[in-house]
């Protein structure tokens, strides 16, 4: 038998152990696989960008949302030294994808800038290190319809429930 070898999951087979068998796949045939999928992650992802505004003294920040994104080829816009006066000039760079925490939502709900512009470049907040509330939650996605943008908003409490929708 030639090429590389993966066990098929294991199922009782008796009461005393488990199948075993092992199923041959070609090497070619991974390969080429995984050459697939890397090849569909850039296709999907090429020119998407994410504003990462979380501070990376937080796991949140550094971890998921900076480096999550990099692995899922998209382009990571860094926030240093941000505040609410500043969230606009990053916001400008139009990117696809927000990591950022509740007080995030506040920045964008009362910025006179952000109140005019078109936002139809936003597809997902993502929320994280923080509750972000229902009612802020659907502030939110009320705000950014009125402004073009038909965002999904995904809400974690940290690092851990935010790591799935950032690899979308």
């Amino acid at each position: 038998m030639n090429g590389t070898y993966y066990p098929n999951p294991t199922f009782p087979n008796n009461m005393n152990g488990y199948d075993n068998s092992m199923e041959e796949v070609s090497s070619n045939q991974v390969n080429n696989d995984e050459q697939s999928y890397i090849e569909n992650i850039l296709r999907m992802n090429k020119g998407k960008k994410c504003l990462v505004c979380v501070d990376f003294s937080y796991p949140y920040g550094s971890l998921t949302s900076a480096l999550m994104t990099l692995m899922s080829k998209k382009e990571a816009i860094l926030t240093p030294g941000l505040n609410a006066k500043n969230f606009y000039t990053f916001l400008q760079r139009k990117p696809n994808y927000i990591f950022g925490i509740p007080s995030i939502c506040n920045i964008m709900l009362n910025d006179p800038e952000i109140n005019k512009m078109d936002l139809s470049f936003l597809q997902v907040f993502i929320s994280g290190g923080d509750f972000l509330s229902p009612k802020k939650s659907t502030e939110l996605l009320e705000f950014l319809k009125r402004h073009g943008s038909n965002a999904s908003i995904c809400n974690g409490s940290g690092n851990a429930e935010t790591t799935g929708a950032n690899t979308n």
